[in-house]
């Protein structure tokens, strides 16, 4: 029998375990870099140095002690990132590690106005852009309506109150270079709308949190981020650098 008359039925042999995997990774990229519109143009480029496990009710990640490589292709970078620690329960998901941000080449002069653009759509409305506005005094001027809320003894839920004297302001907001205000903060930015209706987020203080002069805070852990600003993943980070204006 010549070898081309030796015919085989082609077929992909995936085993219980390489599923499982798919399973989790999916869950873990959705978690972690998110499901927006910026999140479907981000690959990793590595994701078999990635391991997934369950831990006290939390689905974890762990890219033993090696480098997850990132492109997001809405935003222009590379992403290196070294992945400390990843947890994801039915509440939360928290995350840490350290990110090298390179920037890609364009392919034309289009495509990188379209980065530029992309990147202050990112900007906008997030928790960075935020904390600037305080330490500028400049919330209303970008786009900004933010309230302090104390709750009643044994409620869980908090009603929004406008009274003037809530509103937060960069005395009610720091404590010299540190966040530090008490209760929870609601945010409302206008400039931007979910849903025909204005982003929403809420902020509450596990300790006082340092911050960059840029509006980056130093400890993530130390807030709890919930709302619009709580949804935005990996997708929309940028650069320590990274400056709107230029």
């Amino acid at each position: 029998m010549s070898e081309s008359e030796i015919v085989f039925d082609e077929k992909v042999i995936t085993s219980k375990e390489d599923k499982k995997w798919q399973k989790q990774f999916k869950k873990f990229k959705n978690a972690f870099i998110g499901t927006d519109q910026f999140a479907s143009k981000c690959t990793i480029e590595n994701p078999w140095i990635l391991d997934f496990y369950n831990e006290n009710g939390s689905f974890k990640a762990t890219a033993n002690g090696q480098v997850l490589v990132i492109k997001n292709n809405a935003l222009g970078y590379q992403i290196n990132y070294l992945l400390n620690s990843f947890s994801k329960n039915s509440s939360f998901t928290s995350y840490s590690g350290f990110s090298g941000f390179v920037e890609l080449e364009p392919e034309s002069n289009s495509q990188f106005k379209k980065w530029l653009h992309n990147r202050s759509i990112a900007y906008n409305g997030s928790l960075r852009h935020f904390v600037k506005s305080v330490m500028n005094d400049q919330l209303i001027e970008n786009g900004y309506e933010a309230y302090h809320l104390k709750p009643k003894p044994g409620e869980k839920n908090v009603e929004l109150h406008s009274d003037a004297d809530k509103h937060v302001t960069r005395q009610s907001f720091f404590e010299r270079d540190k966040i530090a205000f008490k209760n929870i903060v609601r945010v409302f930015y206008h400039n931007e709308l979910s849903n025909g209706r204005s982003q929403s987020s809420t902020l509450q203080l596990k300790k006082p949190i340092k911050v960059h002069p840029n509006g980056e805070i130093k400890d993530p852990f130390s807030m709890i981020i919930q709302g619009h600003m709580g949804y935005e993943a990996f997708a929309n980070f940028l650069p320590m650098e990274y400056e709107p204006n230029k």
